[in-house]
């Protein structure tokens, strides 16, 4: 079974993606920030990564990079509901984002 980690400090957010995914056949796991969500990374496999942007302690581009910079390939899809796009850049480690 795919496993997806979503990493959110919003428990809304995250109980909404497990509840839309799950039937779809995915394993969710969950994470309250960016430092949780690389200790669960340590810990077990994921086949992607659904991310927030804006969180408390580590935020998804400081996460994003930590796992980049360690040499994680990991899939991540990036959410966030700001409205501002200059918050995420190249160097956290995307590779390309699509904006609405």
């Amino acid at each position: 079974m795919p496993r997806i980690l979503t990493v959110d400090d919003s428990r809304a957010i995250r109980m909404i993606v497990g509840k839309q995914l799950q039937p779809l056949g995915f394993e969710i796991g969950e994470a309250e920030d960016g430092n949780d969500g690389l200790a669960k990374m340590q810990g077990s496999h994921y086949d992607l990564v659904i991310l927030d942007v804006t969180m408390p302690n580590l935020d998804g581009p400081g996460m994003l990079a930590k796992l980049r910079g360690g040499g994680d390939k990991t899939p991540v899809l990036m959410l966030t509901s700001e409205a501002k796009t200059a918050i995420v850049t190249p160097s956290c480690g995307w590779a390309s984002r699509i904006t609405s």
